[in-house]
């Protein structure tokens, strides 16, 4: 990725306030863009290949599919994507 492009993040993750502060933050920061916020794996994998995130962030326990499985089905349509985990677990 040129040093001129925006980095393009998009976060999965179920509450809505981190969502949101995130989303936010992201957005202010130079040099990067908040292309998607998703509440869940589901709707994660309908948006992102479209979105094309260069990082996502992404929660790992998620209502319905885990973070983990949502992941490696991303992985499948978005390789180059990187991924950053958010997780309170120790593990």
């Amino acid at each position: 990725m040129p040093k001129t492009e925006v980095v393009r993040v998009a976060i999965v993750e179920d509450h809505e306030a981190l969502r949101t502060s995130l989303a936010r933050l992201i957005g202010r920061a130079p040099g990067f863009c908040c292309v998607a916020a998703c509440p869940d794996a589901e709707t994660a994998l309908r948006e992102l290949p479209t979105a094309a995130p260069h990082v996502v962030l992404m929660d790992l326990q998620l209502p319905g599919m885990s973070g983990a499985e949502c992941i490696a089905r991303l992985h499948e349509c978005l390789p180059s994507a990187e991924v950053l985990v958010l997780t309170v677990y120790d593990d």
